[in-house]
């Protein structure tokens, strides 16, 4: 796993848009303001990527078994904080 860090606006989600345009791999995001925002900002880039995922999508469609395989997850605060219903103070992961 991959984590890119840096303050707002700084270019993460070009980054991610970069990478999932290489790989194939989802973009999973927030809300459908932030996929459009996605969506555009790829399209300015010329970046061919699947259709973004929102949190909305992961709740209420069964993607379980379709082979989506690893997601690339812009703004992992707030997405994290949405699915638990709770602020996210710190995270650990192992680098894979």
């Amino acid at each position: 796993m991959r984590a890119i860090f840096g303050a707002r606006q700084c270019g993460k989600t070009t980054k991610l848009i970069q990478m999932s345009s290489v790989s194939g791999a989802y973009i999973l995001c927030l809300n459908i303001e932030r996929r459009k925002y996605i969506v555009e900002l790829a399209d300015k880039l010329g970046a061919k990527i699947p259709y973004p995922l929102t949190v909305d999508d992961i709740r209420t469609k069964n993607y379980y078994g379709k082979g989506i395989g690893k997601i690339y997850i812009d703004e992992v605060d707030d997405v994290v904080s949405t699915i638990l219903g709770v602020g996210v103070g710190a995270i650990s992961f192992t680098e894979k």
